[in-house]
């Protein structure tokens, strides 16, 4: 799906790759709404990738496999996400493991929330696990 902007006077493309999967295997699940993400972009590389994993996908032996899956597609310096209650899409909603990715002529920054609140309380749970399994750059 392609998207244009005018900002300043200057036309953005911004192209959008959406997959959802339903599969109970972690690591089948990742590689599944990843291709299908990709295929929704094309030829066109993409820039960023988030994906939300259900609670399903528990600790980061799960997550770790579902992050491989997606790595099996996608470049894994551009891979972000976090766990939550069901991934949702504009196709359903419910499923296991739910991608965005994200391409054109947008540049993209990144930043890293704590997994940790006020005096060593969860903040909210969100990232828990995945920042377990979180990629490095070296």
């Amino acid at each position: 799906m392609a998207l244009t902007t005018a900002l300043a006077g200057t036309v953005h493309a911004l192209e959008v790759g959406v997959g959802l999967s339903e599969a109970k295997d972690a690591r089948a699940a990742g590689a599944d709404a990843a291709a299908e993400a990709k295929a929704a972009l094309g030829e066109v590389a993409p820039k960023l990738v988030l994906v939300f994993n259900c609670m399903d996908l528990k600790g980061p032996d799960q997550i770790g496999e579902m992050l491989a899956g997606v790595g099996s597609v996608f470049d894994a310096s551009i891979v972000y996400g976090c766990t939550g209650y069901a991934p949702l899409t504009h196709c359903a909603s419910g499923g296991t493991v739910g991608l965005l990715a994200l391409a054109g002529d947008v540049e993209i920054t990144t930043a890293v929330a704590a997994v940790e609140g006020e005096d060593g309380h969860q903040a909210c749970g969100v990232g828990y696990h995945i920042s377990a399994c979180a990629v490095v750059e070296k």
